[in-house]
């Protein structure tokens, strides 16, 4: 790539496919891409930070981006306990400023901050909602900017889910509408039975088909042990790359000797759930059928017990359909997650082994400060655009603010 065309795309921060390089440090920096103000990044600057009016301070908001170039973040509203209803606000001068929808997305009785919203080429919003009650996922969407949302039918509705992930990929060749995927994984039940599992929409997310486990005993014996005795706090990420419809889907785990995630907890800490992972899984499948995912272990820390998750590690594609995927890595190992570094390692689509592919170290946290995971995600309608995860500070307490570049 020439120099003035680097220099070009390093200036435009985060790109279409969520996943130049040096776009993936400047959303390390500052959540939704506004805040931090006067901080200079490879070029750019962040604009003053923007209060979303009467949003809840507790809350997991996540983000999407119509075609119309309209910004979309979904949030809660204001709670007693746990989490509010879904509220969703518009941006249409790219987030100076900001204003609630006509029309809020179908809560339940309990609504929780496991939330996410994506968009697709038509400009149609898909809305999640983890609820307490039933633990189950209310989806819905809205084909006028939020002035009416509908239920979605099916969606991992039956009960014991958890932790939704959306992702919008290329249009289905039967009913050539967008197809969107859902991922999460089973809660309470995860303890005699864990997986996670990935539900396709064949209509831009109006009904969803069956659930698709992503691991097998037989195609990926160690992820599925890992998994097993609920040892996962549940899945990290889940991108599509919007020319070729591929999937890939992030989590992590712990292991053992022997007896996976069962044995985690005897050879270690017992944990469920909520777990300090030491490994990072990643799946990909052509298109989400039953049998087609095939997993590959990216990041493994078991010998050290160092924690590469908390929570998260997710991933992210560019524009060749790279994928990367970032983790937080102690400098200890469990419980001391004090000191860690924001690292990611990537692979070409076909998902290298572990071991050829390059890593690189994003940024120290001081030691003095407890590294915490979260995610905050942008989903583009004509490619989704993923955020990697963000440790609780600003950029300018960053040792190194920008990325490496590969050699």
């Amino acid at each position: 790539m020439p120099a003035r065309e680097r220099l070009t795309e390093r200036r435009r921060g985060y790109q279409h496919n969520m996943g130049y390089r040096e776009g993936v440090a400047l959303v390390l920096a500052g959540a939704f891409g506004l805040a931090l103000p006067g901080t200079a990044m490879a070029g750019l600057r962040f604009a003053p930070p923007v209060k979303l009016k009467g949003a809840r301070d507790r809350s997991e908001p996540r983000i999407a981006i119509t075609p119309d170039d309209r910004r979309w973040i979904i949030t809660s509203g204001p709670a007693i306990v746990r989490g509010g209803a879904e509220w969703v606000y518009g941006s249409s001068d790219r987030g100076r400023h900001w204003k609630r929808t006509p029309a809020d997305p179908p809560s339940g009785p309990q609504p929780s901050f496991d939330l996410d919203i994506a968009a697709t080429r038509t400009g149609r919003l898909i809305a999640i909602e983890l609820d307490y009650a039933g633990i189950s996922f209310y989806t819905s969407y809205s084909d006028d900017g939020g002035r009416h949302w509908t239920r979605s039918v099916g969606g991992a509705q039956s009960g014991d889910t958890d932790r939704p992930w959306l992702a919008v990929g290329p249009d289905d060749p039967t009913t050539h509408e967008p197809r969107v995927y859902l991922l999460y994984h089973n809660l309470g039940s995860g303890s005699a039975q864990h997986n996670m599992f990935v539900v396709t929409s064949r209509d831009g997310g109006a009904t969803f088909d069956a659930p698709v486990p992503i691991t097998d005993p037989v195609n990926s014996p160690q992820a599925y042990q890992d998994l097993q005795c609920a040892d996962s706090g549940g899945p990290s990420s889940l991108s599509v790359n919007p020319r070729t419809g591929r999937v890939y889907a992030v989590w992590g785990t712990r292991s053992a000797p022997f007896a996976g995630g069962c044995g985690a907890s005897v050879f270690g800490p017992f944990e469920i759930n909520v777990v300090a992972a030491t490994r990072v899984w990643v799946a990909t499948s052509p298109d989400n059928s039953m049998g087609s995912w095939r997993t590959v272990k990216v990041v493994d820390d078991t010998a050290t017990n160092r924690i590469v998750g908390m929570q998260l590690s997710p991933a992210t594609l560019d524009r060749k359909g790279n994928v990367y995927v970032t983790y937080p890595e102690s400098r200890r190992a469990y419980p001391d997650y004090g000191g860690a570094a924001i690292k990611y390692i990537w692979s070409t689509p076909a998902l290298r082994s572990a071991r050829q592919a390059r890593l690189r170290l994003l940024a120290r946290r001081e030691p003095r400060e407890e590294s915490q995971g979260c995610v905050v995600h942008h989903s583009r309608a004509d490619a989704q655009r993923q955020v990697s995860p963000s440790a609780r500070h600003e950029a300018t307490r960053l040792r190194d603010p920008h990325l490496h570049r590969n050699r």
